[in-house]
């Protein structure tokens, strides 16, 4: 299931960028039900959001060093699954989380669909 998602959602991905395919109806970010951050951090989830059977990949808790790369390889059991959604439910806002890794470089109306960029640390951001 969530491979499936990754491959629709996923366009590019390199150690700085991710480049996604916003589907339409979907809200940037905010205390909506689903967005497209919420769904980032649950098939990429920053060290503070996995479980210990997804302990790995490191990161600082700014976000700069998290590896985002292989985190949604990993298989989420059932029990996990149901954790991460309820820690990825409340939030918000990429300040949210202190080691949130996604940066938004632009944003598409909430009925748009396009493609979008996101920086996975802050000096990708700046340099985009």
């Amino acid at each position: 299931f969530i491979q499936r998602i990754h491959h629709k959602l996923v366009v590019y991905q390199d150690d700085n960028y991710l480049v996604i395919n916003k589907p339409p109806d979907l809200r940037m970010d905010g205390p909506y039900l689903a967005s497209v951050h919420k769904l980032l951090l649950y098939l990429f989830p920053p060290p503070s959001l996995r479980g210990p059977s997804q302990e790995g990949g490191g990161g600082d808790v700014e976000g700069d060093s998290t590896d985002i790369n292989t985190t949604s390889n990993l298989p989420l059991d059932h029990r996990h699954h149901t954790q991460l959604l309820q820690a990825i439910a409340p939030l918000s806002k990429h300040s949210s989380l202190r080691d949130d890794p996604f940066r938004i470089v632009h944003q598409l109306d909430y009925a748009t669909s396009g493609v979008l960029l996101y920086a996975k640390n802050r000096k990708a951001a700046g340099k985009a």
